[in-house]
């Protein structure tokens, strides 16, 4: 069976950084009902994997699409000369652009959302369901109901 388009596979230093220094963010993939815990760290998203720390396979996602730098202070995403560009909350982004808890990160077909991790007692990933409503670059809403999987990392 295929994988969905829409859901990521890691490379090995993303793994690793995971495991040493998690963040307090993780994106919500909406479509795909996935969460990604988002370690401490710079990593390249897009469609090469040898290129790239998460690997989304669509065509409308260019080899190396975008740059994200996560830090205990914030997130920041920077486009890599894509071909479709990359929005932050529906604006194309030209430069280094801070995000927001909240906001929304589109490049190609996927979307995704920046939320705070959510932690149990013990620190680790608590699923929840939770309604979501995105709006386009139009301005309509896209009406879902998403239930968060937790995305484990194989070991």
């Amino acid at each position: 069976m295929a994988k969905h388009e829409l859901q990521p596979e890691f490379d090995a230093s993303f793994h690793d950084a995971l495991k040493s220094t998690p963040s307090a963010f993780e994106l919500l993939v909406v479509g795909a009902h996935v969460r990604i815990r988002l370690p401490i760290g710079k990593f390249v998203i897009g469609r090469h994997p040898k290129a790239c720390h998460m690997i989304f396979h669509h065509l409308t996602v260019s080899r190396q699409h975008c740059g994200i730098s996560i830090s205990a202070k914030g997130v920041r995403v920077t486009d890599l000369n894509s071909s479709n560009g990359t929005l932050v909350n529906g604006s194309q982004i030209h430069a280094k652009t801070p995000m927001q808890i909240g906001d929304t990160l589109k490049f190609g077909a996927v979307l995704l959302k920046l939320r705070e991790a959510s932690t149990d007692a013990e620190g680790e990933l608590t699923p929840k369901t939770e309604n979501v409503e995105i709006e386009d670059d139009m301005g309509s809403t896209l009406p879902g109901f998403a239930v968060d999987v937790l995305f484990e990392l194989d070991d």
